[in-house]
């Protein structure tokens, strides 16, 4: 994993709970801030070795107790719960849990459902955006029908933490079409929710946003391509 650039190491100087540029929480933010600003020999790699070891521990965390596990992000005044965000980009997503609602289910108690009707896996990015590289990690659950109405396949994309900008994101990409003789089509939505929008830099964090699902929605149809001409994954 390749980690922090300069900048980002040097944010994390003057990091606290409430005045940070990455979005750490509280333990993270103690962790990382007393390594960034000793300054010992050596104290960058330490710090990139730190962040490390913060990513990975936040996708063990996801694994064992989902988003609601996730303490909260506290680079602003006001924490911010990563399931609450979550929650409001379904509740704004009516059509998950009506035309989807064993996925809906399967993403709002993670992981506590049973899974043996999804594929289902972690995975990180570095994004170099608008001059602030995003550091993610995301999972993604892949669900196969073969009866109508329901897509052919539908990847469900949900943001389990970012370093930047991004407080949640859900993308959903579907496969429809392709029965009796019909083309497939490839379908792509994101519902994001950023957390600077307004003011000085609204209008640049928008075009990162932008260029962000640019980016994502030509990954994800790729990818989409690829697992489908494999065939149905092997049996756990």
């Amino acid at each position: 994993m390749s980690g922090l650039d300069q900048a980002d190491l040097d944010e994390l100087r003057s990091c606290r709970p409430g005045s940070c540029g990455l979005k750490p929480n509280e333990p993270e933010i103690r962790e990382l801030g007393e390594i960034a600003s000793a300054r010992r020999p050596g104290w960058q790699e330490a710090l990139q070795q730190s962040f490390r070891r913060v990513v990975l521990a936040r996708a063990q965390g996801y694994r064992q107790g989902g988003l609601t596990a996730a303490q909260p992000y506290r680079d602003r005044d006001e924490p911010v719960a990563l399931a609450g965000e979550f929650e409001q980009i379904l509740s704004h997503s009516p059509f998950v849990a009506e035309r989807m609602p064993t996925l809906a289910q399967f993403l709002g108690r993670y992981p506590h459902e049973d899974s043996r009707d999804f594929e289902s896996f972690l995975y990180w990015s570095k994004e170099a955006l608008g001059g602030r590289p995003i550091i993610s990690i995301t999972h993604v659950v892949i669900a196969r029908h073969d009866k109508a109405p329901l897509p052919e396949a539908v990847v469900a994309s949900r943001q389990v933490f970012a370093s930047h900008y991004v407080t949640g994101s859900l993308a959903i990409t579907t496969v429809v079409g392709g029965r009796d003789g019909m083309p497939r089509y490839l379908a792509y939505l994101n519902r994001s929710r950023v957390d600077l929008l307004d003011g000085f830099f609204g209008g640049l964090v928008r075009r990162v946003a932008e260029r962000r699902l640019r980016n994502e929605a030509g990954q994800v149809v790729d990818g989409l391509r690829r697992r489908l001409a494999q065939g149905e994954p092997p049996k756990s």
